[in-house]
């Protein structure tokens, strides 16, 4: 059960803080298009990037949360 919770809790962890970086990097992005006279405006910008951002960040949290939970596992199997 407590490996269930580490598992859970680790891909939590690691998608609310990719989601995080992910968005404040798109923000930076859309707010750098005023300086471009041909760019597209941030609206259209955010419809045309938004589904890649959810797919990226699906797939960082998967393998970071992965990887956390198998670290926090180890440790709390060798602790125990």
């Amino acid at each position: 059960m407590k490996y269930l919770l580490i598992f859970i809790l680790s891909h939590l962890a690691t998608y609310c803080a990719i989601g995080a970086v992910v968005d404040a990097r798109l923000q930076g992005l859309a707010e750098d298009l005023r300086h471009y006279p041909h760019a597209p405006i941030q609206a259209q910008y955010f419809e045309d990037v938004r589904l890649h951002a959810q797919h990226s960040k699906i797939e960082y949290c998967a393998v970071l949360g992965t990887l956390l939970a198998a670290l926090l596992s180890l440790l709390a199997w060798g602790l125990s």
